[in-house]
């Protein structure tokens, strides 16, 4: 099941945006959610947003 992976690519590119500021990261993500349909568990991503303390990141891509 690729779902676990696809919550870590999520929360990666969060980080590499807090880290680098680099608006590709949210266009990046804002693309993997748009494609990643079903396959996302949005609950699940949104409690490990807030475990690794990307919630503002994952505001400023979500919007």
């Amino acid at each position: 099941m690729p779902e676990p992976d696809l919550i870590e690519l999520f929360v990666r590119k969060l980080e590499y945006f807090r880290e680098g500021g680099s608006e590709k990261h949210l266009r990046d993500i804002r693309a993997m959610l748009h494609f990643s349909g079903d396959q996302l568990d949005r609950a699940a991503l949104h409690e490990w947003v807030i475990r690794r303390g990307v919630t503002t990141e994952w505001q400023r891509a979500s919007a």
